[in-house]
């Protein structure tokens, strides 16, 4: 039985350069419904929005997640051939286990099958040109899967973390593997290239380009120890990612390439060595060096515990112990001069570190979701705090600033146990967010050389209840714990756990956007008639509102208190002021 339906729909097509209207049509055919564009002939089938989504945005299916056991897909809806599988067409339809698709299909885009958890068949037509990014990423029970002749082009991560899986063939027509296409995949053993293929091959069960001058991926799931050939050049991003069963590795002196992202979460590799003749690489109890030990580039084996960074390094390159979940304390000698960005990423066992004396600034997502880090001593010499430095360490209690910091820029959002925290008085910018969600934090001051605050420095922070302002601050001050501009004129921000009832200054006469977002504990509230402008959120889920006095300006309750205005059960206004 068919049925179809139509609807016309904006959609913004992966395959063309340019927006375009198409008509977004369903058809149930065996019991499925799906979602499919029909033009110039060709069917496409879409995610149910009828929009192609891209990665890491929500993820909705063509056709129902609730769909379970086998699916055919017709070879024509809307009476034209199914040509294309759309972007995230099938993401998450997690009780789908077998697939086959029509000999019609050329293309699959961009995570069309990801996170299909239980999909232990899919059967691709000889046609098939494209594997897009990441087409079957986490299809974690793919046990094997037949890659056509007639692919050409295989995405970023298009087998990733596809855990059962034991080998690939790679046919003779493949021109592109983009990075970590097989990387994370547990149980692979082997990656095969066919011999008349001329751009890639395979040495031993491992990838490499067609003149074995690049290592592109190592299987994951392959067990023992693993000597790079000796003509090797250079290692591939993500090229020994998750790679399980290695134990231990050997560096030539023929690399002359490899990079941060070459190697990370191998959690059984106990050793790494690199050959003492290589030019540019020296590698110190795990960890990638250059030549002269004064740059470390990335940890290969993961550090057990604490790890102490060696004298004489002068450089920390970015990412270097992103997701190194076995650290638990670094301590740094003071010829540090530099830390890249993300050094320190999502190392979740961190508890403590010390940073280096000659160190000027923290960078960017340095200790990002290093969730146990609960202390960091910070030198003296420190200017600036870049931005989420310290976002959801959320065990970090105190934390003292050196004087010298001017900017902190976003850098403690997420921070929920931050009850302590030292704010020197030369700081003169607080950046967006920067103590967002710091729900323990009670009591925060402006000090006077504070010139600037970005959107939203303390929203969300649930206990506190008052901001200072040092009294010769020119440009901010506090009343009753309510921050304002110095003329109290503006009203920027109350503080997230005020508690009961508020009346807002006479002097007012703007409230700003966000001023009271997620002021939870606020049960009334009176805005004077001097109030002749209020932005757009600026009483965001201010759920326990009953009882509000109001402005002439107001003239839309449920604009003004979106989230709260069928709560207010008391409402007075106040006249216009002639």
């Amino acid at each position: 039985m068919i049925k179809s339906s139509c609807k016309c729909i904006g959609f913004i097509g992966t395959l063309l350069l340019t927006a375009s209207i198409v008509f977004a049509d369903t058809q149930t055919v065996d019991g499925v419904t799906y979602t499919y564009s029909a033009t110039s002939g060709v069917a496409r089938i879409l995610n149910s929005d009828g929009v192609i989504v891209s990665s890491g945005a929500i993820v909705y299916s063509a056709i129902s997640t609730n769909t379970a056991g086998e699916v055919v897909v017709p070879d024509r809806l809307g009476g034209c051939p199914v040509e294309i599988i759309g972007r995230s067409a099938f993401a998450g339809c997690k009780k789908v286990t077998s697939i086959k698709l029509p000999e019609s299909v050329t293309w699959i885009d961009d995570n069309a099958f990801a996170s299909c958890t239980n999909l232990t068949s899919l059967k691709m037509p000889d046609g098939v040109r494209v594997l897009g990014e990441g087409a079957f990423y986490r299809c974690r029970k793919l046990t094997a899967i037949a890659i056509p002749n007639s692919v050409s082009r295989i995405g970023y991560g298009a087998f990733s973390e596809c855990d059962g899986l034991t080998s690939i063939w790679i046919p003779k027509r493949v021109e592109f593997i983009k990075d970590y296409a097989f990387s994370g995949c547990r149980s692979l053993r082997r990656i095969d290239v066919d011999l008349d293929n001329p751009h890639f091959s395979s040495q031993d069960g491992v990838l490499f380009d067609k003149a074995g001058l690049k290592l592109l991926a190592y299987p994951a799931g392959r067990q023992g120890a693993y000597v790079i050939p000796e003509r090797t050049k250079s290692i591939d991003d993500g090229a020994f990612r998750s790679c399980v069963g290695l134990t231990a590795l050997i560096i030539p002196k023929s690399i002359r390439e490899m990079r941060y992202a070459s190697f990370g979460e191998c959690s059984n590799l106990l050793s790494a060595q690199i050959s003492p003749e290589n030019p540019n690489y020296s590698c110190r109890d795990g960890v990638l060096f250059n030549k002269d030990g004064t740059t470390l580039i990335r940890y290969i084996v993961a550090p057990r515990g604490a790890y102490s960074i060696p004298d004489g390094t002068k450089i920390i390159e970015g990412r270097a112990f992103a997701q190194c979940g076995t650290l638990t304390s670094v301590t740094f000698p003071n010829s540090v001069e530099k830390i890249g960005d993300s050094a320190f990423l999502g190392c979740s066992s961190l508890t403590f570190a010390k940073l280096p004396e000659r160190l000027s600034f923290l960078p960017w997502g340095l200790f990002y979701g290093c969730e146990n880090l609960t202390s960091v001593v910070m030198p003296k010499s420190l200017n600036r705090i870049s931005k989420s430095a310290f976002n959801n360490c959320y065990k970090l209690r105190g934390i003292v600033i050196p004087d010298d910091v001017m900017q902190i820029d976003g850098a403690f959002d997420g921070c929920l146990a931050l009850t302590n925290i030292s704010i020197p008085k030369g700081i003169t910018y607080f950046g967006r967010e920067t103590f967002n969600a710091c729900d323990s934090l009670t009591s925060i001051t402006i000090p006077a050389n504070v010139k600037r605050l970005g959107p939203r420095p303390f929203s969300t922070c649930r206990g506190l209840k008052e901001i200072i302002v040092d009294a010769d601050n020119p440009n901010y001050r506090s009343i009753d714990g309510v921050l304002f501009n110095k003329d109290a004129t503006c009203l920027l921000r109350c503080p997230s756990g005020r508690v009961g009832v508020y009346a807002v200054p006479a002097t007012v006469e703007t409230i700003e956007a966000d001023a009271f977002k997620e002021c939870w504990e606020l049960t009334s509230l009176s805005i004077p008639p001097s109030v002749t402008n209020i932005a757009a959120g600026a009483f965001w889920c201010c759920y326990k509102i009953t009882s509000v006095t109001i402005p002439p300006c107001v003239t839309d309750l449920k604009l003004t208190f979106p989230n709260s205005y069928e709560t207010i059960t008391n409402v007075v206004r106040h006249a216009a002021i002639q």
